[in-house]
């Protein structure tokens, strides 16, 4: 019985690498696609746990590389530069993989930011079936990655290919908009199944004025669900807590 259990075994059930990600990529997978050259492949297995990988790869911590099992020899795969490499490579053809989605839910969602927490939420919204829709106060999409890393850092070419791959799962954007300004909060609950905050560090006085309980740390939320004290309105990343050092 157990030699039929290990006929088809690979390795590890759970890599060390993919065990501390936070994402738990299949890692293991991709190296394997990488090194045989089947790169689309290789983007369909990244893609299918992360969000804006080209992005979210310039930045990363890679974790997954102190947990690889090869550093206790030498030192850990570099991980990080293996997926950014698959990345920008598949953003540089004319129609970039678009992942499978489930089949529409036929709810709707408003997300609020575009930055990274907003984009990655369109992203596993879309993958779920949602129909997501971004809205922007500012008129480039981006959010806090335009405004703390230079064109050297995150070539613009990387935002408008990830903004492309979101756009073809029928994520909407909408920029230019001011919420609390140009719309309410409940004009957004009204017009959608469901609202995610996701503007990053913001002001007391914008609470207040969105009528969402709040705490010196930002908006207050259920830590099961990230529901507010909105009813159908939700926040995530800096607008509930302080900055990642990551982005």
């Amino acid at each position: 019985t157990l030699e039929l259990l290990l006929s088809e075994h690979l390795g590890d059930c759970e890599a060390p690498c993919q065990r501390v990600c936070s994402i738990h990529s299949e890692i293991p997978k991709m190296i394997r696609e990488i090194k045989d050259n089947q790169l689309d492949d290789a983007i369909a297995t990244i893609r299918r746990d992360m969000a804006i990988p080209s992005i979210l790869e310039r930045f990363c911590n890679a974790t997954c590389e102190t947990g690889c099992r090869r550093s206790s020899h030498d030192e850990g795969v570099a991980i990080r530069h293996l997926t950014r490499y698959v990345a920008e490579w598949d953003l540089k053809r004319e129609n970039p993989y678009l992942p499978p989605t489930m089949e529409s839910s036929g709810k709707t969602v408003a997300i609020v930011g575009s930055g990274v927490t907003g984009l990655s939420a369109a992203y596993y919204l879309a993958m779920e079936g949602h129909q997501p829709t971004l809205f922007e106060r500012n008129e480039k999409l981006g959010g806090r990655l335009l405004v703390e890393h230079d064109e050297e850092q995150l070539p613009p070419w990387l935002l408008e290919g990830e903004l492309k791959v979101l756009s073809g799962l029928g994520v909407q954007f909408e920029s230019s908009v001011s919420v609390g300004e140009d719309v309410s909060i409940s004009q957004l609950t009204e017009r959608f199944d469901a609202v995610l905050l996701a503007n990053g560090q913001t002001e007391p006085e914008v609470f207040e004025n969105w009528g969402v309980a709040y705490t010196d740390k930002g908006i207050k939320v259920n830590p099961k669900t990230n529901l507010t004290s909105l009813a159908g309105v939700f926040a995530c990343g800096t607008v509930v807590k302080a900055p990642s050092p990551i982005l």
